[in-house]
């Protein structure tokens, strides 16, 4: 029984770690310049790199869940990833019927879990984004310096604000350089930018 705890916090610590590191990575990265964000550079590859890490994470959440709850095998022995996938190493240890359920159910988990990892993140910063600009938003008025294209020759206007402290590119058809407009942004946050409705 003491051997099954030991274990069962080792598969849960991995994925609450992995996750943290992941979810950590995507919250600064989801903030880059939009026009960064839409070429294949470093700001991508990163969002990439903690998808990565929480999928690892996710994996040993699953392995947990379907052991402890849906096959009821004791978890008496930590077994990673490339043991838990080898189809010999799994009909050996647990026979070819369950091999088979173990299998469907991990996978039926793992991107469940993915999912709403996922929806978690895009809802929790779509509110962290609101709430910034509601308590902490500042309207300013900035004039369009220039007009940056993406690969696929989409506009985005790049503008100076925070008092020409910040500046960012935000995808945009209906403005000009020279053109007055108005954003709002998070003093708290100045990464925290949209345009404000006219």
């Amino acid at each position: 029984m003491q051997n099954n705890l030991k274990y069962e916090i080792k598969y849960l610590t991995i994925y609450l770690i992995s996750n943290s590191i992941g979810v950590f990575i995507a919250s600064k990265m989801w903030l880059a310049d939009n026009l960064e964000l839409s070429y294949f550079k470093k700001e991508i590859m990163l969002l990439l790199l903690s998808t990565a890490i929480c999928w690892f994470g996710i994996l040993h959440l699953s392995i947990f869940i379907v052991r402890k709850f849906i096959l009821k095998i004791d978890i008496n022995e930590f077994y990673g990833l490339i043991r838990l996938t080898s189809n010999n190493f799994l009909k050996a240890y647990i026979g070819e019927e369950s091999a088979l359920k173990f299998k469907k159910f991990f996978s039926l988990i793992s991107f469940s879990v993915l999912l709403i990892t996922i929806t978690a993140f895009i809802s929790g910063n779509s509110l962290y984004k609101n709430y910034q600009l509601k308590n902490f938003g500042k309207v300013e008025e900035v004039t369009v310096i220039e007009i940056h294209k993406d690969a696929q020759e989409n506009p985005y206007i790049f503008f100076k604000y925070n008092n020409g402290k910040s500046s960012t590119n935000i995808y945009n058809e209906g403005y000009n350089i020279g053109d007055k407009i108005n954003i709002i942004y998070s003093v708290r946050n100045p990464k925290v930018v949209e345009l404000q409705n006219n």
